[in-house]
């Protein structure tokens, strides 16, 4: 028999309803063990790095996927997030092997033992692409109005 408060609930599973919402928001959920370098990832997160999803993804594998750079700014987080036990949030690139270059935001947070060694990372990503694509035009956009300006400000003295 159900309590009062599970009566009130919709019916199905919390889980259900959670892996719902993710797949509806395109959200990939992974998880990396620390010790064995494995990562654990949901269809999300392979479609957000363009990789088959029978391919095995470890943290070595994440790592060659990204551009040299984004590696060297994941893993300042990942060591900010570990001193300071908060979150981090991080935006990569990568290049599908079709040549389009993707923008991956993944924010996660480090799980610790009882002598305070990080075991486990859990997190999400989200393929924010469209985002960076409207700053970069934003941007354009803006300096070639000031180059218009000052040249009309010019004309004008």
């Amino acid at each position: 028999m159900r309590s009062a408060r599970e009566a009130a609930q919709p019916c199905g599973s919390q889980e259900m309803r959670l892996r719902l919402a993710l797949d509806g928001a395109g959200i990939g959920v992974w998880a990396w063990d620390i010790a064995t370098g494995e990562l654990d990832w949901n269809a999300a997160c392979y479609r957000h790095f363009g990789v088959p999803v029978d391919e095995k993804i470890t943290h070595d594998r994440l790592l060659a996927l990204l551009e040299p750079g984004d590696r060297m700014r994941l893993a300042v987080a990942w060591r900010q997030a570990v001193i300071s036990r908060d979150r981090f949030q991080v935006d990569c690139r990568r290049t599908w092997p079709d040549g389009s270059r993707h923008w991956i935001q993944a924010v996660g947070r480090i799980e610790f033992d009882a002598a305070s060694q990080p075991v486990q990372v859990n997190g999400i990503t989200r393929d924010v692409t469209r985002q960076k694509q409207a700053e970069l035009d934003n941007r354009a956009l803006t300096a070639g109005l000031e180059a218009r300006i000052q040249d009309r400000t010019a004309a004008l003295a």
